[in-house]
C-alpha cells in the first residue's frame, strides 16, 4: 500500500490546510514540469500505484460494454461482466502480449485478434486455440486468468488502480468521497467529449485550472463578474479544491469601474453564451430581459431564478439544491489527484482529465466531458466523442478554455530557462504545490 505523509497544516473548513506555503515551501522544482527522467520515475512510482477514473459507470451499464484507458505505456480495461459487476484488466494477452482492446463497445467476450485466444468476460480462460500444441502447464486455468486492476467508482465515475494493494478509492479520494458535489456528479449523463494533445508536461496542463489567481492575466472578462478575492483554497493529504465564492459580484481588482447589477448580468450570460450553455436566440432573449430588469435585482437573484425555472420547465426536480449551487456558488472545484478537476454546478460540470501522452512528457492528452442532469428518461444513448489531435484544429472551445489553451505551451516553454531552477508558488497556487508535493512522495523524492 502506498503511503504518503502529510506536511503540518493550518487547519481549514474540512481539515486540510489553507495558508500560502512558507519559506522553502514557497518554492517548486521545474524539474517535475521539463525532466524526462522525472516522467520515467512517474511512469514506474507513480501511475501503477493511484486510483484514477477511466471512463463514466453509465459507458459500462451493459453486460459486455468495455472502455479501454491508456495512461504513459500501459493500458487497462473496464468491463461489464455477465454477473453485473465491474472488472478492470491489463490490457495484454497472456500468449504473445497483444492488446486484447481498443476504445469502447461491447462485447460477447474477450478475443486475441492476433491468435483468436478467448476470455470470459470475467477474465477466465475460455479457448486456447489449437491447445493441444502446448505444454499443458502453460495453459492452466488459473495461469491464464487475466490480471486484474482494483476498480470501484465514486460520483459516477469508474476508477481503477493497478496497484491491487493500494488503498481504497474512498480512503483515497479523502474528503472528496463524502462530499455533496459527488452527490450531484452521480446523476448526470454525458452530452459530450472532445479530447485534444497539448505541446506541455500534463503537470503544466492541469496547473492551468487550479486556481483564480490568473484571472487576471488569462481571463480578464471573467473578472466582471467573479470576485476572485474570495476564493477559498484548501488542500488535504492527497486532494486539493477551489471554493468559489464571489459569483455575481465584479473583482476589486478592475478598481473604480462603474459596474451595476446589469453590467455583471450581461458580462456573466456572454461567457455562458461561449461556452455554448446559451445558444444565439438564448442569449439575444437574456440580454433583452437583463436590460428590462429592475436595479435591485441582484445577479445571484437573477441567475439562480433562471437556471431553477429553466430546469423545472425541462421536468429536472431541482427540489432540495440550493440557489448557489445552482449557479456555481460555494461549490468546491475539486482537484482529484493525480489528474483531474471538475468544475461543476449541481447541474452540470466540465471534467477535465490530463494525461501524459505515451512516454512524451512534454506532450499530454485533454480529456474535456461536458456532463449534466437531463430530465428523466431523456438523457441521450450516444453523444459526440470528438478527438483534435491538435486543439487548434477546433473553434468550439469557447473563450475561456482556448485562454487556457493558448497559455499552457508558452509556461511549458518558459520552463526551460536557465535562469532558475525553480517556481515560486503563492496561496492561490497551493493546489498546485500540492499536486508536486504528492507526486514527490510517490516516487520517493520525499
Amino acid at each position: 500500500m502506498t503511503e504518503v505523509q502529510d506536511v503540518p497544516v493550518t487547519v481549514g473548513p474540512l481539515g486540510g490546510r489553507i495558508t500560502r506555503p512558507e519559506g522553502d515551501e514557497a518554492w517548486v522544482p521545474k524539474e517535475p514540469f521539463i525532466s524526462a527522467e522525472y516522467a520515467q520515475l512517474e511512469a514506474e512510482r507513480l501511475w501503477p500505484r493511484v486510483w484514477q477514473v477511466v471512463c463514466r459507470e453509465q459507458e459500462v451499464e451493459k453486460v459486455g460494454d468495455y472502455v479501454e484507458y491508456s495512461i504513459v505505456d500501459q493500458s487497462v480495461f473496464v468491463v461489464r461482466t455477465e454477473q453485473g459487476t465491474l472488472k478492470a484488466f491489463l490490457n495484454s494477452c497472456l500468449h504473445r502480449g497483444t492488446q486484447l482492446k481498443h476504445g469502447c463497445g461491447n462485447a460477447k467476450e474477450i478475443r486475441c485478434r492476433y491468435h483468436a485466444w478467448r476470455w470470459n468476460l470475467d477474465g477466465s480462460i475460455k479457448e486456447v486455440t489449437d491447445a493441444f500444441d502446448f505444454d499443458p502447464a502453460c495453459i492452466t486455468p488459473e495461469s491464464l486468468q487475466l490480471p486484474e486492476c482494483q476498480v470501484d467508482t465514486w460520483g459516477g465515475f469508474v476508477f481503477v488502480n493497478m496497484d491491487r494493494d493500494a488503498e481504497p478509492l474512498r480512503d483515497f479520494l479523502g474528503p472528496i468521497a463524502d462530499s455533496p458535489e459527488g452527490t450531484y456528479l452521480e446523476t448526470m449523463r454525458f452530452e459530450r467529449s472532445r479530447s485534444t494533445t497539448v505541446a506541455a508536461n500534463w503537470k503544466t496542463a492541469l496547473g492551468a485550472f487550479t486556481d483564480g489567481y490568473h484571472f487576471s492575466g488569462t481571463h480578464p472578462q471573467l473578472l466582471y463578474y467573479v470576485d476572485d478575492t474570495t476564493y477559498i483554497y484548501e488542500t488535504f493529504e492527497k486532494q486539493s479544491r477551489m471554493v468559489v465564492v464571489g459569483q455575481g459580484k465584479p473583482s476589486p481588482k478592475l478598481g473604480d469601474l462603474d459596474l451595476d447589477n446589469k453590467d455583471v448580468l450581461l458580462a456573466w450570460v456572454a461567457d455562458l453564451h461561449e461556452l455554448k450553455l446559451f445558444n444565439d436566440e438564448q442569449a439575444d432573449a437574456l440580454a433583452a430581459t437583463i436590460h428590462s430588469l429592475p436595479p435591485e435585482i441582484t445577479p445571484l437573484e437573477f441567475m439562480s431564478t433562471l437556471t431553477r425555472n429553466a430546469s423545472e420547465d425541462a421536468g429536472i426536480d431541482t427540489t432540495g439544491i440550493s440557489d448557489d449551487h445552482l449557479i456555481g456558488e460555494n461549490v468546491s472545484d475539486w482537484f482529484v489527484f493525480p489528474n483531474s478537476c471538475t468544475p461543476m454546478t449541481a447541474l452540470s460540470v466540465f471534467y477535465i482529465r490530463f494525461r501524459p501522452n505515451g512516454l512524451d512528457h512534454e506532450s499530454c492528452i485533454i480529456d474535456v466531458w461536458n456532463l449534466r442532469t437531463y430530465p428523466p428518461g431523456t438523457a441521450p444513448d450516444t453523444w459526440p466523442r470528438e478527438v483534435y489531435p491538435d486543439w487548434r484544429e477546433h473553434d468550439g472551445w469557447g473563450r475561456i478554455f482556448l485562454q487556457d489553451l493558448q497559455n499552457v505551451p508558452n509556461v511549458q516553454k518558459g520552463m526551460h530557462t536557465r535562469s532558475r531552477d525553480r517556481l515560486i508558488c503563492g496561496r492561490q497556487e497551493i493546489a498546485m504545490w500540492n499536486t508536486i508535493r504528492v507526486v514527490e512522495q510517490y516516487i520517493g523524492r520525499k
